[in-house]
């Protein structure tokens, strides 16, 4: 099944989830594909993010994130609303610092969903995570809590532990992910192990990732997800931020432009499910149109689906701000 652009905003309406300077970097046949990075000075910083519906000559603004920071020009908290015709969500999330360190080593988010205005029936989805990192900046764990409530009532529906553990290779990265169950009335709660493959560039954007999910019947991992990307040759506002390296390392296989920000910005996206695991063939493929402003930043993408429907996108604008 085709995944249409609708499906794509309603997503993402419902979704939560350290750099140096560098020279010119070209890939095996000579092509520039980065220029110089700007400085992170006034004007670099995300201020909102807008993702605005258009359907012919209709538009909705179904989401706005909201970006603030402390006085040392760190991210300390994101907080989001979006809706949809079903669902209000309230998105928030938080970031913990030892000090004056520059990366978080713990994060926060968190999801007030209700399906309606009145907000009568309340669900939280909370993450607790823990971020480790090697003395290189990369990525080496992520142990994270989930859990699901509603704050009427003192215990939650459930509540997971999931330890994501990240190697490297040359131009790759590899992940797996183990599930334990904390407060689990349905051991359908707890997950079964999965293990991730990506391909990555020179600048680190993940180019192709393949998913396995273990499949506990037949006792061996089955392949869940295939993902491609392509990038243009900017460098995205988010890898700017101190928060950068808190979000998702690898696609989700139905992976929105909040989960992953990559050091570029994303230009091509195509990602599929396999038929015997996951969601059936669900299929997300969409191409980004990019606007920036005169300092390179990105400034506007309309998101459609390919083959595109004109009258049928998605606009997510960037606004910055002065610190």
């Amino acid at each position: 099944m085709k995944t249409t652009l609708p499906f794509y905003i309603l997503l993402l309406t419902c979704t939560f989830i350290i750099q140096s300077c560098q020279k010119e970097l070209s890939d095996p046949g000579g092509n520039i594909i980065i220029i110089n990075p700007l400085p992170v000075v006034d004007s670099n910083y995300l201020s909102k993010i807008y993702g605005i519906s258009i359907s012919g000559p209709l538009s909705d603004t179904g989401i706005i994130y909201t970006y603030n920071y402390d006085n040392l020009k760190r991210v300390v908290s994101i907080n989001g609303l979006s809706k949809d015709l079903y669902n209000y969500t309230q998105i928030s999330y938080t970031y913990y610092y030892n000090n004056s360190d520059t990366v978080p080593f713990k994060s926060r988010a968190v999801s007030i969903s209700a399906n309606d205005p009145a907000q009568t029936m309340l669900r939280h989805d909370t993450t607790i995570t823990w971020h480790f990192f090697d003395n290189t900046g990369r990525n080496t764990r992520d142990s994270m809590i989930h859990s699901v409530g509603n704050p009427s009532v003192p215990v939650p529906y459930y509540s997971t532990l999931e330890i994501r553990n990240y190697s490297y290779g040359s131009g790759k990265i590899y992940g797996y992910r183990s599930f334990t169950g904390i407060y689990v009335p349905n051991p359908s709660y707890v997950f079964p192990d999965q293990k991730d493959t990506a391909n990555i560039d020179a600048l680190g954007n993940v180019t192709s990732n393949k998913a396995y999910r273990f499949n506990t019947i037949f006792s061996q991992f089955e392949l869940e997800t295939t993902s491609a990307f392509t990038y243009d040759s900017k460098q995205s506002p988010f890898s700017r931020l101190s928060n950068f390296k808190t979000f998702g390392v690898f696609p989700s296989g139905e992976t929105l432009f909040m989960e992953l920000p990559q050091y570029s910005n994303h230009v091509t996206q195509n990602e599929v499910h396999s038929l015997s695991m996951g969601g059936g063939g669900v299929h997300f493929d969409f191409s980004y149109t990019n606007l920036y402003n005169t300092n390179g930043l990105i400034k506007q993408s309309d998101v459609n689906e390919q083959p595109p429907v004109p009258s049928n996108y998605m606009k997510i604008s960037y606004t910055y701000i002065h610190l």
